[in-house]
């Protein structure tokens, strides 16, 4: 069993690794057009905790998803750019957190059923080593690292925030992080989306966490 945990978490870095290479190459060579397609939401994100509990199980993290129930179920939008976004954030959180949870929550912001449109606000909370104020305004530069000494310890191309930046702004969203060094940081991604005609009736229900 520890053996296949542990192959597992290795295939899990070797697909980073390549998806960053890719995702990088793309963003450098603008080659990757924008897609405007209906999409589930909730089972992107389902899918993504699915692939994260693994590599959060093996540091006895807790990875924790609270899902607000009045986001539609299906959006039109680039899921592949935010489904990128989200695997890069989650892996870090796991990756810079030794103890304690890692916490995914959405919720709307704001929806415009006239005009179809919804705001979506998507955070990613860690308890992990955080990042110092003043290396706060770089850390989406591309080959960018929190601190050199760390490189021997956490590995990665630096590439990760670079591309979620990239892709943020491809889809006109905005990303804002909140961290205290040694304490955690709250990375918080707010994006647009296009309701489709046959789901603009507003789901009633309230938020509810999956574990």
């Amino acid at each position: 069993r520890e053996d296949l945990d542990d192959l597992m978490i290795c295939a899990k870095e070797l697909l980073d690794y390549f998806n960053d290479i890719i995702d990088f190459s793309n963003i450098e060579a603008n080659s990757l057009p924008l897609i405007h397609k209906k999409f589930h939401f909730k089972t992107l994100l389902s899918k993504l905790i699915k692939l994260e509990t693994p590599a959060a199980n093996a540091k006895q993290l807790k990875l924790h998803y609270e899902h607000d129930e009045h986001i539609p179920d299906v959006v039109i939008g680039d899921n592949f750019r935010l489904y990128r976004v989200l695997v890069n954030l989650v892996s870090n959180a796991i990756k810079f957190t030794k103890t304690g949870f890692i916490r995914i929550a959405t919720a709307v912001l704001s929806e415009d059923a006239d005009k179809r449109k919804v705001i979506i606000n998507i955070t990613i909370e860690d308890t992990g080593i955080g990042i110092s104020e003043n290396h706060q305004d770089y850390i989406y530069e591309k080959f960018s690292r929190l601190n050199p000494s760390n490189q021997g310890k956490y590995r990665g191309l630096g590439l990760g925030l670079k591309i979620v930046k990239q892709f943020i702004a491809d889809l006109d969203g905005d990303i804002e992080v909140e961290s205290t060094l040694g304490k955690g940081s709250i990375f918080s991604c707010t994006l647009p989306f296009t309701i489709p005609l046959e789901h603009q009736t507003t789901n009633k229900g309230k938020r509810h966490s999956n574990e």
